[in-house]
């Protein structure tokens, strides 16, 4: 029998996949620079490949995150952290879907993208305006390019609903609200679990909800590397092709 911590590591080691590959990615974009100004790295020249990069950072390590919130047994941490991992592939799916036969981003998720690189503390402290992304736009862009993709029965649910219901379902532990929180409570005597829910059913929760996110964002990394063209990173590492090809065939 495969222990709980055994299963763990399992899902660990897909993660180290996606580590790779962001590395390989961020190794074929130009380095960022330091700036004295902002006190920080930036990159020069940054489009659409550097945003969809830096949110792949932020995917990966909020799995490493995860992975450590599963062994001690933080229900409601995970689904925290795996709600921005959740948001972060939807923005990815998002920009590739708008882009032209230049691998340009259009209309609005090109204003998403410049306006995500205007960010700095200057502009924080003055204030500036934001564009808003809602995220039932990207929602209904992403959903309809994945039933045009892979096409959609009559009377089936919308993809778009079907991506907004794991959103809120997520968002609600973000918010803290009066169903999730008494989730904590439970035992023999009953108490609110304030140091994680090891050793409870929501051990095998939590692997269920991990198994779910790691193939959204391994199907999301695919995407990449098809809408973006990124073949030179699979040519060059046998690895990355290896796990490339493993990706496509589950999900066949």
């Amino acid at each position: 029998m495969v222990t709980f911590v055994e299963q763990v590591s399992a899902l660990e080691t897909r993660v180290d996949d996606l580590a790779a590959f962001v590395h390989a990615f961020a190794d074929n974009l130009e380095q960022p620079v330091f700036s004295a100004e902002e006190s920080g790295f930036r990159y020069t020249a940054p489009g659409a490949r550097h945003f969809c990069l830096l949110r792949c950072v932020r995917i990966v390590s909020g799995m490493y995150a995860s992975m450590a919130l599963c062994r001690a047994g933080f229900t409601q941490e995970i689904a925290v952290v795996l709600r921005t991992a959740l948001e972060f592939c939807s923005q990815i799916e998002y920009v590739l879907a708008s882009l032209d036969s230049d691998l340009h981003p259009q209309g609005k998720a090109a204003e998403f993208v410049a306006d995500f690189f205007r960010d700095s503390w200057i502009a924080r402290e003055e204030n500036e305006k934001r564009i808003k992304l809602h995220q039932h736009e990207v929602h209904d862009a992403v959903g309809k390019s994945l039933e045009e993709t892979i096409g959609r029965d009559a009377g089936e649910i919308p993809m778009s609903r079907l991506m907004s219901r794991s959103y809120m379902s997520f968002s609600s532990y973000v918010h803290g609200r009066y169903v999730e929180c008494m989730d904590l409570y439970g035992g023999r005597p009953g108490n609110f679990h304030l140091f994680g829910m090891r050793n409870t059913p929501k051990d095998d929760e939590n692997l269920a909800v991990l198994d779910t996110l790691m193939v959204t964002a391994e199907q999301c990394f695919v995407s990449l590397v098809q809408k973006l063209q990124m073949w030179e990173l699979l040519d060059n590492c046998r690895e990355l092709a290896i796990w490339y090809k493993r990706i496509l065939r589950e999900a066949k």
